[in-house]
């Protein structure tokens, strides 16, 4: 693979290297995930991906940053639907359903990921979350009729907590789901419902 020269085959020979981990992330552990592992897989020399990338982890930083991004637009789209309750409840269930990915990395590596990438790389993965949060919050107080700044907080922050706990609480291994069961802790044994349980409490109790 010949090495990008301009800006906009930086920019494609970047996103197929995003691509491409992404895969990754899905068909293999994340331990098992090197610059060596990419490198082959994307069949270009370990030096030429560090011209891209100087870790695996900023690689995986774009990763969550392409798929959260995606995330939030669905979930403000549809809190700017006039559907009900229930229609709005299921569609934001289905977003969060449909983008495990987004929260298994939240949940499992973000920490890991964070401490392994230099300080210019997370300033820009955070600046660009700003307007979308933003957007997220005017949507949610427009949605539920102009509520209080204080109780659209209550669900912005509901919404957070939720990205951050789902994946593991509804992905046990059978080990925890055993040790669950000899200290009689419940089994979340469908996870689409209990979002929806979730969601449908904050946005029912919202004033």
């Amino acid at each position: 693979m010949k090495r990008a020269c301009t800006e906009e085959q930086v920019n494609i020979r970047k996103e197929e290297i995003i691509n491409t981990v992404s895969k990754m992330f899905d068909e293999m552990d994340y331990q098992n995930i090197s610059m060596k592992t990419i490198s082959e897989k994307i069949s270009i020399a370990r030096s030429s991906l560090y011209c891209y990338y100087n870790s695996k982890e900023e690689i995986m930083l774009d990763v969550l940053k392409n798929d959260y991004i995606k995330f939030l637009k669905t979930i403000i789209e549809d809190f700017e639907k006039k559907d009900t309750i229930e229609e709005l409840t299921d569609n934001i269930t289905d977003a969060y359903m449909n983008n495990l990915r987004v929260m298994k990395i939240i949940s499992l590596y973000l920490t890991d990921i964070e401490i392994h990438c230099s300080l210019g790389s997370l300033v820009n993965f955070k600046k660009d979350f700003v307007t979308y949060m933003l957007d997220l919050k005017k949507s949610i107080c427009k949605r539920f009729n102009n509520i209080p700044e204080k109780e659209s907080l209550i669900i912005y922050n509901s919404l957070l907590m939720l990205t951050h706990s789902l994946y593991p609480l509804i992905n046990t291994v059978e080990n925890q789901k055993e040790a669950m069961r000899i200290v009689g802790l419940g089994i979340i044994e469908d996870g689409r419902e209990y979002c929806k349980s979730y969601l449908t409490y904050i946005f029912k109790n919202a004033k």
